[in-house]
């Protein structure tokens, strides 16, 4: 789960056996002049590890959000699709 509130973001892992792992809380920047709208990510790793750059682009359509992010930080995807260290995410908003 994903926790988008103002300029932070946290990840839960649902997965786990206490159902709310964190894994770690970050900010995040939009950038909305560009032709695809960017959404970059910083620090959400694993509580203790080094802050990491996620870059990305999104979309939203309702409350859905597609993110599609270079896991690698290396550069950012061009395509709302998985490949090569890119993943795309697509999360529905919880009421």
């Amino acid at each position: 789960r994903l926790i988008i509130d103002g300029e932070t973001i946290s990840a839960i892992d649902l997965s786990s056996p206490d159902k709310d792992k964190s894994m770690g809380t970050g900010t995040f920047q939009l950038d909305l002049s560009k032709e695809l709208k960017v959404l970059d990510a910083t620090g959400v790793v694993l509580p203790g590890k080094r802050e990491k750059t996620y870059l990305g682009i999104y979309e939203v359509d309702g409350d859905t959000l597609k993110w599609c992010v270079d896991n690698r930080a290396k550069e950012r995807p061009t395509a709302f699709r998985t490949f090569s260290g890119k993943y795309l995410l697509i999360l529905k908003r919880q009421k």
